[in-house]
């Protein structure tokens, strides 16, 4: 059962690429009649240390000015877009930027974080670590990494699964962007080719043919429980084989997707800090806007 947002949060560093980010989520908040909250994390506003000893200064009251400055930037920089309609907040905070994008994201009690995928082209982006792949790592809700222009509607949005709860979380968070059932729902399955295991290469032609034939059909009966279990209008689906985040880039590439929608596991931490998951490797590679959905938390309710 889908849901609609009521909350989104939307990071920006006062660049083009965020300001898109923005606009994205004006657009999902006037569909879902949700309110969008802004944030700007600096990285620091004064330090202390360096200042020659003679001069005399107040730290809090230039922390607090260096705050109001970059308040009115942050608002001068959301008054280039259209807000009408939707209840906008803005915030200035300090930090490093995806930790509080996820800290003020569970404060708030957000459905949705927006960010954008960033200015840096393919081969700095696979040497260093965006904003948006250090969210996804690190993040305990869903994520929409924004490229690509903005879209009032996700036209054709292709989504991950491998059948497990998280992929029914992606299902049913590509539902939620669907409202009203203007978009198509392509469901994609990847699996990894037998041949890629050594013992496979000793096999004879006719075994791995035979072996390849049966994985394929366990695969698509497995694929089959799965779309049952997801009826919903104009859904397509396809069974792929190699790598996940690679096939899943390829064929939203190739079928010109406007999304990608991922689960994410979300381990913890520690385990997302160091291990790359397929939901980091499909925001590193995939040409399209990607979400990266995490399986409901439990709240505890507000006083």
């Amino acid at each position: 059962m889908t849901h609609r947002l009521q909350h989104i949060l939307v990071g920006t560093d006062f660049t083009d690429a965020s300001l898109v980010a923005i606009k994205t989520a004006l657009h999902l908040a006037r569909r879902h009649g949700a309110r969008v909250t802004v944030l700007h994390v600096g990285s620091g506003y004064v330090h202390e240390g360096g200042w020659p000893l003679f001069m005399e200064i107040s730290w809090q009251q230039a922390r607090a000015e260096m705050a109001q400055a970059l308040k009115m930037r942050l608002e001068r920089f959301v008054a280039q877009v259209d807000t009408h309609d939707v209840t906008v907040e803005l915030h200035v905070d300090v930090g490093w930027a995806p930790m509080q994008l996820v800290d003020r994201a569970e404060e708030w009690r957000c459905d949705l974080t927006v960010v954008s995928a960033g200015n840096t082209g393919p081969v700095e982006a696979f040497f260093l670590g965006s904003t948006a792949e250090e969210l996804v790592r690190i993040a305990r809700g869903d994520v929409l990494i924004v490229r690509d222009g903005v879209k009032d509607v996700f036209g054709h949005i292709v989504v991950g699964t491998d059948f497990s709860p998280n992929s029914d979380a992606a299902v049913e968070f590509a539902r939620t962007l669907a409202l009203g059932g203007e978009s198509v729902l392509d469901l994609v399955h990847v699996y990894k080719d037998p041949g890629e295991a050594s013992i496979f290469t000793v096999a004879s032609d006719d075994d791995r043919h035979r072996y390849r034939e049966h994985l394929r059909e366990q695969k698509q009966a497995a694929f089959d429980g799965f779309l049952h279990k997801h009826h919903v209008e104009r859904l397509e689906h396809h069974l792929l084989t190699g790598r996940a985040s690679r096939a899943l880039c390829a064929h939203a590439a190739e079928a010109h997707a406007d999304l990608i929608v991922v689960g994410s596991h979300g381990q913890g931490r520690l385990r997302d800090m160091f291990l790359g998951s397929t939901a980091e490797k499909t925001v590193r590679h995939a040409s399209s806007s990607v979400a990266v959905v995490r399986m409901p938390v439990q709240r505890e309710p507000s006083d």
